[in-house]
């Protein structure tokens, strides 16, 4: 059973009707005016499913990472994890139709989300020194 569009996000300046309600809050008193509301916002609705998108990502440390250990050989050990996420949103339109005087759709909103934990293994070492400095050599292995 198709769903009635509310027409809450279409408030901008092309979504409104002359009545100053939304294309699809208003009732039409012909079909004719129903069908010229309707494509408009099939057009409209169109544009939003091809074009809009909402995306976010966060990540953060693991508390108390990373864990750095200072070996006796001079080496150091490291242990570090974090995580991330993102998530995605987006329309996904359908089509408008005319049932009695009213505009109807099955239009609905689509989200994903994916999550990365990130384990690294990481060991250096000082390689050179002298009055001035050092350099110092490592590699780090990470697993997600």
């Amino acid at each position: 059973m198709p769903r009635r569009f509310d027409g809450y996000c279409c408030q901008g300046r092309n979504f409104k009707h002359s009545k100053g309600r939304g294309l699809i809050d208003a009732s039409y008193s012909t079909v004719s005016a129903a069908q010229t509301a309707l494509n408009q916002a099939n057009g409209i609705l169109n544009e939003i499913g091809e074009t809009a998108y909402v995306k976010t990502s966060f990540g953060m440390q693991i508390p108390f990472m990373p864990v750095i250990y200072k070996m006796a050989d001079k080496g150091t050990l490291m242990l570090d994890a974090s995580v991330s996420v993102v998530a995605l949103g987006r329309v996904v339109s359908d089509e408008i139709k005319i049932v009695g005087t009213d505009l109807q759709t099955d239009t609905s909103f689509t989200a994903k989300t994916a999550t990365d934990v990130k384990v690294g293994l990481g060991y250096s070492q000082s390689v050179w020194e002298n009055s001035n400095g050092m350099l110092v050599a490592g590699a780090k292995a990470n697993v997600h």
